[in-house]
């Protein structure tokens, strides 16, 4: 009754059909109709039964409850009725099972779920399965072998476009298909797809053992398959064969522990076809793409691309080991041409690895760039090639550019065997050694350009550990070395045109021996050495072009290797030479000591940016100074046309009181130290203080600038600044220099001003003052050649001139000197121009400066020259007077009694001393071993000398100007020393150290300027005893610088003091309100 119930079931099946008009299913009298579970279960009931073939329609998804069994040599013809035919086996049904010698062929439907412990999908043995169309695999599985089909000594093929393997797996091996014992797996069609497939062991995708995989088609993927093992897309073993035909294979993003995407063990790999892509596939050992083993051999006809795989060990590419034939022809030859490898990696031959392959290897046209690994950055090839049989692994045509190995052998790394590289590129490749190649075993290199390879410790180019290699008609050319973080790479010349032959090819054949090889700097040897003071190399690879420059410091090229101090330290931010940033915002120029535009200079080279409300202010402070500049001219024009007449009155009598109550030979003292330490910065700090006095009575200011110009202007010479506070306290009081020119950049009043502006300035001012002088000089004689007493009044007339001319020679002195001599000192740094040392903006080979120099060249005899020569000449005119020191009538000398009063008689001379001291100090200096700390040292001998000078002549009468003079010169020693000190660094004193040494230089200047207040109490003092004893006190008083009217101004002090000056007398006696007596002076009260 069962076989009967069947067999009408199996009879009605085809009328449904026919009834249901069917358009995918060829129907005739022997096709069933599938479209439910009973009727697949009565199907694989029915084969049974049946003999011959049977077709069958199969019609939406239907669920496999019972193996479909095709066996005995039957065959079942099975097609898709339209896209949506799938057969279910629920994860649970293998859905089909073939065996002795029968047939399977499905068409356009999808195979799902199906799960066994063989072929989850389809088990075959013996027998033939096929499929066509629109076939597909998908999530089907198998606890051992076989995820979607299990094939043995069987037949699977198709023939289709768009047949898809997706998701199967199996526990073991063959994730989509598993075939053993000459199975034959083939299809013909574009665009299959095995995606996602999974095995626990071998072959992700398809496993093939003792058996053929081949297909014929284009665009065939293996995408995101995997392996625990081995073959993460494809796992052939025992003597299989692996082979296409087709365009745009692609590989892609497979895994497994060895063979990422292919895995050959004694089997043969070989395709032909362009564009076949192995991409992003992983290895945790060897072949991130592809690995074979044991007498595998590998080739292919067409370009293929390796690009962005990745082995744990060996061969990010393609890795290849025990690929030797012990037959005794000597094995096979691969072939291979037309591959790029492109960002592949592992630690032994980034790209490519091969190792115990004696049967030889021909690469051709390969392309290796930016590979990487430990050994071998592109290639690693061991024990390969075999010299027995004269077939040793070649590289022909290759290029190998950009590679990277962390050990040896940059783009290749050989070892034993033999290799040959003939009319190969290698370019851009780096390693610790052996930049391009390190090469053992037997090796020979012919015709290869080695460009720009770079190595850490040896071997340039090429590193030859080998017993034999044979380097011919090779060029390099730009191959160097490559420094750890902390050193740089520098070059040392050597004698001999192929010095670094030994360098670029380290061990390798001695240059003679090495026929037609070309090699570029070849007297140039670099080394690593420890980076320039005051710098750095921060970074592998570091050049002499590339260290990092300390803050604070400046070169002038990138290949300097002279490293220099800034000025002002906070201009220079450091960094790479050369770059944007290299000078801080507002600096520029060599030095960074150059202002940008729109900024204006100060004190120590500091730059400010000149803002509206800035310029506006000081534009202001302009007009005033010099609305304030002409009522001096007016008062001084007054006073300088004066008569004796025109002197009577209140004006003259508080004009007498002012000479007597400030000593005016001290503050010149003072000046003259302030002129040494200040001179010659530009002037944006003084300009914001408004001070100073002007005083026609030139013996009255001298010695108050004589000691203070030299330390901040040489400080600017010798390329170092003082301590900050010190620093602050000189641009204050910089104002004393009257260097119109630089007040006015600084100011932002005109910005654009240069050192030659200033040296107009500073040069002609002075010119023009003398011909104002001389104007008034013959106005005033014109008018007074009408008087009765016109001998008295130009005498008086000769006198004012001549002290006003003194006492503006002593003024502009020091400045203009030092001005003038500034125009010769010059630098040419490193980038081969010669700067100005004083403006780094002017170049000194320029033709407007060389008229500059000659202008200047006159000057010296106007100036640093003349104006002492002009004191010689006056002085030793009056010598005779001058030096007796009983001749108490020095009437005839009066006129010049600021050059000498205040000295000794047998000492009279010293004012030119002191013009030597402060021309030496502050202009003469800038020529001594510029930049230097020599420079520094010469200069502090030379101010310990002029010191030791003025402690052995003692050249003042006065106790108290000796002292003060005496603590001038010790200031500006030790500023000079504080100078040195900060040059050389001896002692890297912390910040909170240099400020204690500034205050107290500070605070020496400061207890100059209180000597001179105390002293100004005293007198004034004095005066009011004076006032109150009516001409009955007699004071104690000393000599100070004449008045107009001849009488000899005194000033007065406390009687306290007597003892202190009693020794001292007047210099001169003449009727008048004092009288000297016994040695004292009796003032008498005035009517």
């Amino acid at each position: 009754m069962g076989l009967l119930r069947v067999a009408c079931t199996i009879g009605l099946l085809a009328p449904v059909a026919r009834s249901q008009g069917l358009q995918d299913c060829s129907l005739d009298a022997s096709t069933f109709i599938m479209d439910t579970t009973d009727q697949a279960t009565l199907l694989a009931t029915a084969l049974g039964f049946l003999d011959g073939g049977l077709s069958v329609c199969w019609v939406g998804e239907v669920i496999v409850a019972d193996t479909i069994r095709v066996t005995n040599g039957k065959s079942l013809n099975i097609t898709g009725a339209g896209p949506g035919a799938v057969a279910d086996g629920q994860n649970v049904t293998q859905l089909f099972y073939v065996d002795g010698g029968s047939r399977l062929h499905l068409s356009g439907m999808a195979i799902a779920h199906g799960s066994a412990a063989y072929g989850g999908a389809i088990f075959a043995s013996r027998s033939d399965v096929s499929f066509s169309g629109n076939t597909s695999f998908v999530s089907n599985s198998a606890s051992i072998w076989g995820g979607a089909i299990f094939a043995e000594a069987s037949t699977v093929s198709w023939d289709g476009d768009g047949t898809k393997f997706s998701s199967n797996s199996a526990v073991e091996s063959g994730g989509a298909i598993f075939a053993i014992d000459s199975s034959n797996v083939s299809w013909d069609g574009d665009d299959a797809h095995f995606s996602s497939n999974s095995a626990g062991e071998w072959g992700g995708a398809i496993f093939v053992e003792a058996s053929t995989m081949s297909w014929d088609g284009d665009g065939t993927q293996f995408s995101s398959n995997s392996a625990v093992f081995q073959g993460g897309a494809i796992h052939a073993q025992f003597g299989s064969t692996v082979s296409w035909d087709g365009d745009g294979a692609r590989l892609n993003s497979n895994s497994a522990g060895s063979g990422g995407a292919i895995f050959a063990f004694d089997s043969t790999l070989s395709w032909q076809g362009d564009g076949t892509q192995f991409i992003s596939n992983s290895a945790i050992d060897d072949g991130g793409a592809v690995s074979t083993w044991f007498s595998s051999v590998v080739s292919w006809n067409g370009t293929a691309t390796f690009e962005n795989n990745e082995a744990g060990v060996n061969g990010g590419g393609l890795h290849a080991n025990g690929c030797d034939s012990t037959s005794d022809s000597g094995g096979e030859v691969g072939e291979a041409a037309g591959a790029t490898f492109i960002n592949n990696r592992a630690n032994f031959g980034g790209a490519l690895y091969l190792s115990t392959c004696e049967n030889a290897f021909n690469f051709a046209q390969f392309v290796f760039e930016n590979n990487s690994a430990l050994d071998g950055g592109a290639v690693a090839v061991y024990q390969s090639g075999s010299e027995t049989f004269g077939l040793p692994v070649v590289f022909f045509e290759c290029t190998f550019l950009d590679n990277v190995a962390s050990g040896n052998g940059g783009a290749v790394e050989t070892l034993a065997g033999q290799q040959q590289f003939i009319s190969c590129d290698f370019e851009g490749n780096s390693a610790d050694v052996g930049g391009a190649m390190r090469l053992g075993g037997s090796a020979v290199v012919r015709e290869c350009s080695f460009l720009s390879n770079r190595a850490s410790t040896r071997g340039l180019a090429v590193a030859v550990v080998g017993w034999f290699t044979n380097i011919t008609g090779s060029s390099f050319d730009g191959n160097d070395l490559t420094c750890a973080v902390g050193s740089y790479r520098n070059d040392t010349e050597e004698e001999g045109a192929t010095a670094r032959f030994g360098t670029v090819c380290f061990d390798c054949p001695p240059w003679d021996d090495s026929a037609g090889n070309d090699i570029t700097r070849g007297t140039v040897t670099p080394e690593c050495a420890a980076p320039l003071e005051h710098s750095s190399a921060d970074a592998v690879g570091a050049t002499l072009e590339t260290l990092s420059i300390d803050k604070g410091y400046w070169r002038a090229t990138n290949e300097s290797d002279r490293i220099l101090a800034c000025y002002n330290a906070d201009a220079c931010s450091g960094g790479q030479t050369g770059s944007e940033s290299f000078c801080a915002s507002g600096y520029m120029g060599p030095y960074c000591a150059v202002c940008e535009p729109r900024h204006s200079s100060s004190l120590a080279h500091n730059c400010t940016r000149c803002s509206g409300s800035r310029r506006q202010g000081l534009l202001a402070a302009t007009v005033i100074a010099a609305i304030a500049a002409v009522l001096a001219i007016a008062a001084v024009s007054r006073y300088l046309l004066s008569t004796e007449h025109d002197e009577e009155g209140n004006a003259e009598w508080f004009h007498r009181r002012v000479v007597r109550a400030v000593p005016f030979q001290a503050l010149k003292i003072i000046v003259v130290v302030w002129q040494i330490l200040t001179q010659h910065r530009p002037k944006q700090k003084a300009l914001e203080i408004v001070s100073g006095t002007y005083s026609s009575q030139p013996n009255q200011t001298y010695i108050f600038r004589a000691t203070s110009l030299i330390p901040a202007q040489f400080a600017d010479a010798a390329n170092v600044s003082y301590p900050g506070v010190y620093q602050d306290f000189l641009s204050a009081i910089d104002v004393i220099n009257f260097d119109l020119g630089s007040l006015l950049a600084a100011g932002c009043v005109w910005s654009e001003i240069d050192f030659h502006h200033r040296l107009l300035v500073s040069t002609l001012g002075p010119l023009i003052v003398v011909a104002f002088l001389a104007m008034t000089y013959r106005i005033a004689m014109h008018r007074s050649s009408s008087r009765a007493d016109h001998h008295s009044a130009a005498e008086k007339i000769r006198h004012k001139h001549q002290a006003a001319l003194l006492l503006l020679t002593f003024l502009v002195y020091s400045s203009v000197s030092s001005t003038v001599f500034q125009t010769f000192a010059c630098e040419t740094l490193d980038d081969g121009v010669e700067y100005l040392r004083a403006d780094y903006r002017i170049n000194c080979k320029d033709a407007a400066h060389e008229a500059f120099e000659v202008f200047a060249g006159f000057m010296i005899f106007v100036y640093p020259v003349g104006i002492p020569l002009l004191y010689a000449v006056l002085l030793f005119q009056r010598r005779d007077v001058l030096a007796d020191a009983g001749d108490d009538d020095k009437a005839t000398a009066k006129s010049i009694s600021g050059l000498w009063e205040p000295y000794r008689p047998e000492r009279f001379y010293y004012e030119v001393v002191e013009c030597g001291r402060r021309v030496m100090l502050t202009g003469v200096v800038v020529f001594i071993f510029p930049n230097d700390a020599a420079q520094i040292a010469i200069t502090l001998l030379s101010a310990f000398c002029f010191f030791a000078i003025f402690e052995m002549v003692s050249p003042y009468k006065s106790d108290s100007d000796m002292w003060l003079s005496r603590g001038g010169h010790v200031i500006v020693f030790f500023s000079m020393f504080d100078l040195l000190l900060r040059k050389v660094d001896v002692s890297d004193e912390r910040e909170e150290s240099q400020a204690v040494f500034a205050g107290v230089l500070v605070a020496g200047h400061v207890l100059m300027v209180l000597a001179i207040v105390v002293e100004v109490v005293g007198i004034c003092y004095g005066s009011r005893g004076e006032r109150v004893a009516k001409g009955t006190a007699v004071l104690s008083e000393r000599p100070r610088a004449g008045s107009d009217d001849g009488v000899t101004g005194f000033e007065s002090v406390p009687a306290s003091w007597t003892s202190s000056f009693r020794r001292q007398g007047s210099v001169s006696e003449k009727p008048g309100p004092n009288r000297i007596v016994a040695g004292e002076v009796v003032t008498v009260e005035r009517p």
